[in-house]
């Protein structure tokens, strides 16, 4: 019986490999699944019991992963990536000295080439002085053909890449929601089926790049800022009617950039929520729009068919949003514009949303490959 050594440190790395897990087995591999940090919780939500790899070596080191490589004695191993975090590429690296057939599955299409490098995405500006591709494993696998062509122009290696789609959107737009868990959020935020809820998909980017509006022009706290006053223009307009707000923190973010700014931002009719927990497919059903910047988050809001705005006011660069970038839904880039279409919106208004179209059985094609490789070895 072969043996598939599953690993994620991120919770988006986690997402692109959990929809393996089963299917794996089900062919009769014998899967192993390690895990780092927040995407332990990932795993934990998902019912697969994954062993923390920290618990195992003493600490990220290419002689540690060596080590635990040699006990494991996986015959593949497949991995999402990191933004901040050597994991996997040790992996990679060890895996590849000892002979051991490795894929790694994007989950993004950002960050192409820095996430097989020396650094993570806060060094960014020291990668991009030398673009170079230290750690890569036997095949990187991307979403489409877009990611593939992007992934060629930030320099990895065309012979490494394969087009499998990503799995977590299959298995996102397959997943049957429990109606006990929903409830169980509405009770936790007090929400009455009266109460208009927007979700605010936050994200880590004063954490990782210190002065973002440096790199971005924007981030999570101005950003915010923006949807809170576009909301209170509702509010003057409509007496009375409730707006329940909650932030959506990722997991890596620190939540007290919020706590003095939502005291000082208190309103009769907005009532904001801070959340870490809730599954955010679960949020975003119970949501009615959902909004951020160009996380995943919106990626699942829109496959789940739920109204949700892109806000990035005072952009600097390319748009890192993929939905704007395939010209399906324009990002927000003004505070008027984004006024209108938060009035649109709580108003009933509903703009068209064309079809996100994913690429087809993606867990197949994975494992497809993955055979595919195990043959030659």
């Amino acid at each position: 019986m072969k043996k598939i050594l599953l690993f994620a440190r991120d919770p988006g790395g986690a997402n692109t490999v959990i929809p393996l897990f089963e299917p794996l087995k089900q062919r009769g591999y014998k899967v192993v699944v390690f895990g780092k940090d927040v995407a332990m919780t990932r795993f934990n939500q998902n019912g697969i019991h994954a062993l923390p790899i920290a618990e195992e070596i003493k600490e990220i080191s290419p002689k540690e992963i060596k080590g635990f490589l040699l006990i494991q004695k996986p015959d593949f191993i497949i991995t999402g990536t990191s933004a901040d975090d050597m994991t996997e590429k040790y992996l990679w690296s060890s895996a590849m000295i000892m002979d051991i057939p490795s894929f790694a599955i994007l989950d993004q299409w950002v960050n192409y080439g820095i996430r097989f490098s020396k650094w993570g995405v806060s060094n960014v500006d020291k990668y991009k002085k030398n673009p170079q591709h230290e750690y890569l494993p036997s095949k990187i696998l991307v979403m489409d053909e877009l990611a593939k062509s992007e992934a060629i122009l930030a320099g990895l290696p065309v012979d490494r890449i394969l087009v499998s789609g990503q799995p977590y959107f299959e298995y996102l737009k397959n997943r049957e929601f429990d109606t006990h868990a929903l409830e169980k959020i509405r009770k936790k935020y007090r929400l009455s089926h009266s109460n208009y809820v927007v979700t605010y998909a936050s994200e880590p980017i004063r954490k990782i790049y210190g002065d973002a509006r440096e790199h971005f022009g924007y981030d999570e706290i101005t950003t915010f800022c923006s949807l809170h006053e576009a909301l209170s223009d509702i509010e003057d307009v409509k007496k009375n009617f409730k707006i329940s707000l909650i932030i959506k923190l990722h997991p890596k973010e620190d939540e007290s950039y919020y706590d003095g700014l939502i005291n000082k931002l208190k309103s009769d009719n907005i009532k904001v929520y801070l959340d870490r927990d809730s599954c955010s497919q679960d949020l975003i059903k119970i949501s009615d729009l959902v909004c951020g910047m160009s996380s995943m988050f919106l990626l699942e809001s829109y496959i789940l068919g739920k109204p949700t705005i892109s806000i990035q006011i005072g952009l600097k660069g390319d748009n890192p949003f993929v939905l704007d970038r395939i010209g399906l839904m324009r990002s927000i880039l003004d505070q008027g514009t984004l006024n209108f279409r938060i009035k649109s919106a709580i108003n009933g208004g509903r703009e068209k949303m064309a079809e996100f179209k994913l690429i087809k059985d993606p867990v197949k094609r994975v494992i497809d490959y993955m055979e595919q490789s195990l043959c030659q070895n």
